[in-house]
Order: structure tokens, then C-alpha cells, then sequence
């Protein structure tokens, strides 16, 4: 996929903004999730989970196994399992 083209992912956002672009470098593909302070999560297979919160922060998680990742999507709360399950014990950055 080259850049600039107006194609779009799950999580609706345009080819510009993925991988490889240039930009801000964000590139995971997400999917909306229905939270109070999560808006949507990502995985790699580079074990990176990318989680975009609805005050606008994103984050990359590093080393995050797939099963945790499945465990995430699954959880009944998405946010009460990131914050035991994942924070606090995988390495993190901000990236927006």
C-alpha cells in the first residue's frame, strides 16, 4: 500500500497514518473498543500492543504475548485488565 492513499482500517484511519508513511509513525491497525477510557487496542506481531485512550493518549506496550493480547479483547472490562494484567509489567511508551 503506498502512502497518501485514502484507504482506510478497522479503526478508520486513513494509509497515511500507518507504518511506514512518515508522519507520526503510528501504524498499528486498531479496533474500537467499547469502554469508558479506552478507546482502542492493537497487536503486532512484534508482541506490541498499542492501546489509544479516549483523553487522546497513545501508548505501545512491548512484549506482550498474543494470549495476554486475547485475554485484553476478551476481558469484561478492557481497562480494569490493562491495569492488572498489563501496566506496571510489560515496557511501555508513549507514542501520541
Amino acid at each position: 500500500m503506498e502512502c497518501g492513499l485514502a484507504v482506510r482500517t478497522s479503526s478508520n484511519r486513513p494509509a497515511s497514518e500507518q507504518a511506514g508513511c512518515g508522519g507520526s509513525g503510528l501504524g498499528m491497525d486498531r479496533t474500537d473498543v467499547v469502554s469508558s477510557n479506552l478507546k482502542s487496542v492493537g497487536y503486532d506481531e512484534s508482541s506490541e500492543v498499542e492501546v489509544e485512550f479516549r483523553h487522546g493518549g497513545v501508548y505501545q506496550y512491548s512484549g506482550v504475548p498474543p494470549e495476554v493480547h486475547r485475554a485484553l479483547m476478551d476481558a469484561d472490562s478492557h481497562g480494569k485488565y490493562l491495569a492488572a494484567e498489563i501496566k506496571g509489567k510489560y515496557r511501555y511508551e508513549r507514542v501520541r
